[in-house]
């Protein structure tokens, strides 16, 4: 009994290379979501290079991942900041400021934004 159990470990071993050896064949890159940026008060910046730009998957707003000093930060667009980074592209510095909140069209308080690019 004891050694069936040692031929079928045996059998396991040597069938099918270990998906960490397979891995190793390929160049694989990690993806990395940041640590979110959320703009709390008048004033808030962000500074860095704009690595990425998607679609939000729950809101039809914008995600933008910005390599900053202390690493990859995320920040959530909002219909007022995804108007201003329609013109920023990839890879290029980029600096969001929170200026404040605008009453929009129907009354409602947004957040408002200034958007730097260079």
């Amino acid at each position: 009994m004891e050694g069936e159990k040692n031929m079928v470990f045996k059998t396991q071993q040597s069938s099918q290379p270990q998906p960490a050896q397979q891995s190793k064949s390929v160049d694989w890159q990690e993806v990395v979501v940041g640590n979110v940026f959320s703009f709390q008060q008048v004033g808030d910046t962000i500074e860095g290079v704009l690595v990425a730009k998607r679609q939000g998957k729950m809101y039809d707003t914008g995600v933008y991942d910005i390599q900053t000093k202390e690493g990859i930060r995320t920040v959530f667009g909002t219909a007022i900041l995804d108007t201003r980074m329609e013109r920023v592209e990839e890879n290029h510095p980029i600096k969001i400021e929170f200026v404040g909140e605008v009453k929009t069209g129907t009354g409602r308080l947004a957040k408002n934004f200034k958007v730097y690019t260079k």
